[in-house]
């Protein structure tokens, strides 16, 4: 089942930012391609750039990268059909499971330490946001659970 999950603002994490520690640590831009990946299945990575809104060519550099960590999978298509189409891995899927569980944990610590009148605050912003990311088409960020 796919999930609502609002991201920090920009402040608080950046594309450069792990979102997970140690080995095999997932930067915020390679969890949104297995995020992408995980709720479309496996796909053309031109299709994967379209609904992401990025260039082919960033697609191309960033699949790479993971497919090396293998944390994604090239697969050629039978005759009659051209190109490639790239899916996660399971060990994709527990990376991208994990980094959303540090990324939740973060934000947990985050949101604790503001105050109730800005909680609050909060809490009415997020039906503006939806409405937001609905009128503009822009998908927000998601999530397998």
């Amino acid at each position: 089942m796919l999930t609502f999950r609002p991201e920090l603002p920009a402040h608080f994490s950046t594309g450069a930012d792990k979102a997970n520690e140690g080995s095999g640590a997932v930067t915020a831009l390679q969890l949104g391609y297995l995020s992408a990946l995980g709720a479309q299945g496996p796909t053309r990575p031109s299709e994967l750039a379209e609904s992401l809104g990025v260039t082919p060519a960033a697609t191309t550099v960033a699949l790479q990268r993971l497919a090396r960590t293998g944390l994604v999978a090239r697969t050629s298509q039978r005759s009659g059909e051209r190109g490639v189409h790239v899916e996660i891995t399971e060990r994709g899927r527990e990376e991208r499971e994990l980094a959303i569980l540090k990324r939740e944990n973060k934000t947990r610590a985050a949101l604790s330490k503001l105050s109730v009148q800005d909680c609050e605050a909060l809490r009415q912003a997020v039906p503006i946001l939806r409405d937001i990311f609905s009128s503009t088409g822009i998908q927000p960020p998601t999530a397998t659970h």
